[in-house]
């Protein structure tokens, strides 16, 4: 029998990088989120939502797809999304909502720049395609679906190379 080794854990390095990057981030010297939470459940998502500490962010792990390399290296990316909440006082203009949450995502996207998690990496695959070390999707904001609340949801892919189709 072959003896394994699942040592490097590289996806879950990843999502612990980018958890440690939003808890750690300030502004002005004060945290951006209250809480930062991980999982890998949709369900666990509605149940942490419109309740707590604000503003808040919850990361949901969704999969860790594998790709074969231009160069013959094998390739991971880790595809997760950022939700992103606060409560914002406001009446029936949601310009101030807008505002704070926009402020939120912009601070999340650059804690996680700034401090990007060791092993990303850019990488092309088999199929052609180019993955930046950190691909931002497109987000998708309410902020009058559950008032006081207003949130969004900001897709995010991390991708790094692997020493072997074995050293996942």
């Amino acid at each position: 029998m072959t003896e394994l080794s699942a040592a490097a854990n590289t996806d879950w390095d990843v999502l612990s990088d980018v958890k440690d990057a939003l808890a750690a981030a300030t502004i002005k010297a004060q945290p951006v989120f209250a809480e930062v939470t991980l999982t890998t459940s949709e369900a666990q998502i509605k149940e942490c939502q419109h309740k707590g500490a604000t503003p808040r962010c919850i990361i949901l792990y969704k999969t860790t797809p594998g790709y074969t390399c231009i160069e013959g290296e094998y390739g991971e990316t880790v595809e997760a999304a950022l939700y992103i909440e606060t409560k914002v006082d406001r009446g029936v203009d949601e310009s101030d909502a807008i505002k704070e949450v926009l402020r939120l995502k912009n601070a999340a996207m650059n804690a996680i720049e700034t401090t990007q998690p060791s092993s990303v990496d850019a990488m092309g695959n088999e199929l052609g395609e180019f993955h930046e070390a950190i691909e931002w999707g497109r987000p998708v904001l309410d902020t009058a679906a559950r008032l006081p609340w207003a949130g969004c949801v900001l897709p995010v892919t991390f991708s790094y190379l692997l020493a072997s189709r074995t050293s996942h």
